[in-house]
């Protein structure tokens, strides 16, 4: 028998890969064993009669998308869901004052019904071992040193993932392979997702699975009796005014923001037609901080700006704002996602386009085309005097078809998720 010392196979997989390459096959490699003990283990826990413990961890509740999928595990006699909130890690250092504190992040869960408990105390992060999950879903990059790799956390949980926003940008980096090809399962929204990520590199697809977006199973349910509270003077047109963060220079990776030129003009027309308009100012929960550090506004002067617009309408900064999508007229927006998020309400939506921003990608262009795009304030005026004032909305039957494809009537996202999960851990469907 043939003999080649460990060395000599070290060296032909470098060379024929990289280092890091060699490195990181291995990662994935620990991880997808890791993932088949964990779904072993669990199975092994299921047939023991026990729940299978469910962690959300979040440190962001503007951003919270898991609502229909909590409510699924809940109603699940075989998982027992609990949310963790930490702080974001630059809130943690001290470097960030402007987001909701832990005790707000705990109260947000709290008031709407969560089992929710604490992931921080006396200025540290606790092992998230403490909460012994079984699955593991992050809301975002969760900026905690152990816990946003997945390789690490699949060693006690399945790890898995659905982006809190709508993905419609062609950017390479939207998928990092050091995170999402390490997770068990990553919840994409299209095919045409699943495509883009597997045309990056071969292999990326493997753990997609494409269920649609949790977020919109919302729409499944009927607009809030009390709807009415979100707005000042509900009997007037309802229009929303969402800007996004990405303010920066050229090194932003989106650049969707045009916050600078156009949040005094959105501002301005909120006061001019008061007589037949309100309005809801929507942020991005990261707006602030960006446009404090950008230098476009100091903190007391976006204080001001804020003000002014509680003056003529309303600030909303929470993180279950489809009450207000779905009792409004209208949206204006340089936001990508909420071309997705707001294409089922059925009501048409300014889009206002920085020309230096990231490109949409297949899907995105499809939301895109049934939407009213504007490049500057007086293309913005002439369109929304058509539509507010003349009521002319010339899109609607292009979104009314293209929402028939984006919302699946038989079944919601949070179903499709579970339904896999129990799947995969051999759990018999009721």
């Amino acid at each position: 028998m043939l003999y080649v010392h460990p060395r000599r196979v070290f060296r032909r997989l470098k060379i024929a890969v990289g280092f890091d390459g060699l490195r990181f096959r291995i990662r994935l490699q620990i991880a997808r064993l890791s993932a088949y003990g964990q779904v072993r283990r669990l199975r092994r826990k299921i047939r023991s009669g026990a729940a299978i413990r469910v962690v959300f961890y979040t440190n962001e509740p503007q951003k919270w998308s898991y609502e229909s999928l909590y409510r699924a595990f809940e109603a699940s006699p075989h998982f027992d869901p609990v949310v963790v909130v930490v702080p974001r890690y630059m809130v943690h250092v001290g470097k960030d004052h402007t987001r909701m504190t832990l005790e707000e992040q705990y109260a947000f869960y709290k008031e709407r019904g969560y089992h929710v408990e604490y992931g921080y105390e006396n200025g540290r992060y606790l092992d998230i071992k403490t909460f012994e999950p079984d699955v593991f879903f992050y809301l975002q990059l969760a900026e905690v040193p152990g816990i946003d790799n997945p390789e690490i956390v699949s060693r006690y949980a399945l790890t898995c993932y659905c982006p809190y926003s709508f993905l419609l940008t062609d950017y390479r980096k939207e998928y990092l392979p050091q995170f999402h090809r390490l997770l068990f399962r990553y919840y994409v929204v299209h095919e045409w997702t699943r495509e883009r990520f597997e045309g990056y590199a071969k292999g990326n697809s493997r753990n997609c699975v494409v269920v649609g977006y949790p977020k919109l199973d919302v729409y499944f349910k009927d607009i809030p009796e009390d709807a009415d509270k979100y707005w000042k003077e509900p009997s007037k047109v309802r229009i929303i005014y969402a800007p996004h963060h990405s303010v920066g220079d050229g090194r932003d990776i989106f650049r969707f923001s045009t916050f600078p030129d156009n949040h005094q003009v959105l501002l301005d027309l909120a006061e001019e037609t008061r007589d037949r308009t309100t309005w809801i100012l929507k942020p991005h929960p990261m707006l602030r901080q960006a446009v404090i550090h950008a230098g476009i506004m100091t903190e007391e002067e976006l204080d001001a700006y804020f003000r002014a617009w509680s003056e003529v309408g309303q600030v909303y900064d929470q993180g279950d704002y489809f009450g207000i999508f779905k009792s409004s007229d209208l949206m204006i927006t340089d936001c990508a996602s909420f071309l997705a998020e707001y294409l089922p309400s059925g009501h048409p939506l300014i889009r206002l386009i920085n020309p230096g921003s990231c490109p949409l990608d297949r899907l995105g262009n499809c939301f895109a085309d049934c939407y009213y795009n504007v490049h500057n304030e007086e293309e913005l005026k002439q369109v929304f005097e058509e539509l507010v004032v003349l009521g002319n909305d010339s899109m609607a039957t292009n979104r009314k078809e293209l929402a028939r494809t984006l919302i699946d009537p038989r079944q919601t996202a949070a179903d499709k998720v579970l339904r896999d999960l129990q799947e995969a851990l051999g759990i018999r469907h009721a």
